[in-house]
């Protein structure tokens, strides 16, 4: 954005529940509206965040739960906020954090917020250099601005408009504020045979996103919580093996899955359809065990440790062969199993195993098989049993939607979506959506 084509700006100053990164509500919003050095527009609005206001920012900014009780929600506002903010340079003290926030609450009603920020503590550091703390108040202090002790948004942003006329008055020409909307090391321009319109029409949520090369071939799959802002880091990495795949990027495919549980499912299952050659850590095959049974010739159920053959085999898994081992001790102790035939000491006649001393003779005949072969398959109904059956339920890829993981007897049996208008009552339901 060149110095002659500045010529909007939208002061914004936003007050927050506090309640965390991912909780943080704005519960009090402030935008004024230049344009050619001239105030245009303004709005100062209380806002109801959907949930309670902490103390201690009651104690700071005086806005307390009956004040924002009939307030008007962020959804009734929304437009109001993109009209005042559209083509214009989004200015606060401390950007990053408002422009986070706004953004947040605009991407939880499903819209992309977009605006070019600039942030007027760090213009204030290159125009106003030498100043003791570069707070709004101690800035406003200096320069006998006015402004309210109390924390709120219409105190804050007209103090902020006026300073920020003094620092417009001050950058001749807008040369340091060309300089700071310019793209930083870590923003450069992506590169390759992408068109910029492909990178603008990415969706900001949860996702999987293919890079396919010239033959149409797909050659990495990736998820992410945002894909706009995943697919760009791709881009804009300096290391040889991101260069190296932008390079053989000729298009860009992405799926919108609603929450980032389904993009890592769907990740996997493509990945292991396609084998992307750029995806080396998913492509290898992973080794998973269980506990297998079978009869032996002398009529006893025998215990076994093997390589799983699916996922979909109603059994618990063990990720490693010493983990499926440690269950095979702890069903011997629980059981009164014989280690010979549970694969934990291999040795004719009867067993001896320091771990489990006091075996009941199947092995040497003082048992009966049919007597032991009980206690075996009680244990291997424990395995069966260890395993649940439940469905999590998520946000879908639109308003209105839900989406749902299925998981029966401890087996994921796949993901779908649904949304108000269809009745989903049974797991037969459930599995119709699959």
């Amino acid at each position: 954005m060149i110095a002659h084509q500045i010529k909007s700006f939208a002061l914004v100053d936003v007050t927050t529940s506090g309640k965390g990164i991912r909780n943080n509500r704005i519960i009090e919003i402030g935008i004024i509206r230049f344009e050619n050095d001239a105030i245009v527009d303004k709005l100062v609005s209380l806002i109801n965040p959907d949930q309670s206001i902490p103390e201690y920012v009651t104690a700071s900014t005086g806005i307390d739960n009956e004040m924002i009780y009939n307030a008007p929600l962020f959804a009734d506002l929304a437009d109001r906020i993109d009209e005042i903010t559209r083509n214009a340079v989004f200015v606060a003290h401390g950007a990053s954090f408002a422009y986070h926030v706004l953004s947040a609450e605009f991407r939880d009603l499903d819209h992309e917020f977009t605006r070019p920020k600039l942030c007027s503590n760090k213009l204030a550091k290159k125009l106003m250099p030498r100043m003791f703390s570069y707070r709004l108040e101690h800035l406003c202090g200096v320069l006998g601005i006015p402004l309210s002790p109390e924390h709120r948004s219409e105190s804050s942003i007209e103090a902020n408009a006026t300073l920020f006329q003094r620092l417009l008055a001050l950058d001749e020409g807008l040369h340091t504020i060309e300089e700071e909307l310019k793209p930083k090391k870590n923003e450069v321009s992506p590169r390759s045979h992408i068109e910029s319109r492909v990178f603008s029409s990415l969706p900001t949520g949860p996702g999987v996103y293919k890079f396919q090369d010239e033959e149409g071939e797909t050659i990495y799959i990736g998820k992410a919580k945002n894909i706009k802002k995943r697919v760009l880091s791709h881009f804009r990495s300096r290391s040889e093996k991101e260069s190296l795949l932008c390079r053989e990027t000729f298009s860009i495919d992405f799926e919108i899955t609603g929450s980032e549980l389904i993009a890592l499912l769907l990740e996997a299952d493509l990945i292991r359809k396609h084998l992307p050659k750029r995806n080396t850590v998913q492509k290898k095959s992973h080794r998973i065990f269980h506990i297998q049974s079978y009869t032996n010739k002398q009529g006893i159920l025998q215990l076994t440790i093997e390589d799983l053959p699916s996922l979909y085999v109603p059994s618990e898994f063990f990720f490693t062969k010493g983990a499926a081992k440690k269950k095979l001790e702890s069903l011997c102790k629980e059981f009164d199993l014989c280690p010979k035939y549970t694969g934990l000491q291999r040795k004719k006649g009867r067993c001896k195993h320091v771990l489990f001393p006091d075996c009941r003779g199947v092995c040497c005949g003082e048992e009966s098989s049919n007597q032991y072969n009980l206690r075996a398959r009680m244990a291997l109904a424990k395995l069966k049993t260890n395993t649940d059956t439940y469905v999590i339920q998520n946000r879908g890829r639109i308003t209105g939607e839900h989406s749902f993981v299925l998981v029966l007897d401890g087996i994921y049996q796949g993901f779908g979506y649904f949304d108000g208008s269809q009745q989903i009552c049974t797991i037969s339901d459930m599995l119709d959506l699959i």
